[in-house]
């Protein structure tokens, strides 16, 4: 059963969008250091996220829930992923492109910068938004595939 706490997002999170909203935390924490109040504030999100990714993953073992959710964006289909079946590789592209994400908001947000500057960054978000939702399910889908290979030896 899930706690009240958790609305209905929450219980439709993934442990690719956990890892997701790390990779954020992680860049506010950095963005934000100078701020040793918050970083205190963040320190313990970060802790939250962990154990949120610890009882998702209890979960999806304990066949609660499944690992990955059906996804109905048809947006930028033209854009490429990183092909890897590495956990490690997966989570470091959603962490390099939350970090572009950051980089190119700020200057599109940006209204010192030129127009072509500013809608070129309006763009390319975009696209590192959809690689960074590949790289979510690419998690999601390792996810999936190594707990299932572990259920067939247990069925061996």
């Amino acid at each position: 059963m899930y706690s009240r706490k958790w609305g209905r997002k929450e219980r439709m999170t993934t442990i690719g969008g956990l890892f997701d909203q790390l990779c954020i935390l992680e860049r506010r924490m950095k963005e934000y250091k100078y701020l040793a109040k918050d970083e205190t504030e963040l320190k313990k999100q970060r802790g939250w996220i962990i154990i949120e990714i610890a009882r998702v993953l209890n979960d999806i073992v304990t066949n609660k829930r499944p690992a990955t959710f059906s996804k109905n964006k048809l947006y930028d289909q033209d854009v490429t992923q990183i092909e890897s079946d590495s956990l490690l590789v997966q989570i470091q592209e959603l962490n390099n492109q939350t970090f572009y994400l950051w980089d190119l908001e700020d200057k599109r947000r940006d209204k010192t910068q030129k127009d072509e500057v500013r809608l070129s960054a309006a763009d390319l978000v975009a696209v590192h938004n959809k690689r960074r939702n590949l790289a979510i399910d690419a998690i999601d889908e390792i996810i999936q595939k190594s707990l299932d290979s572990i259920k067939e030896i247990k069925n061996e």
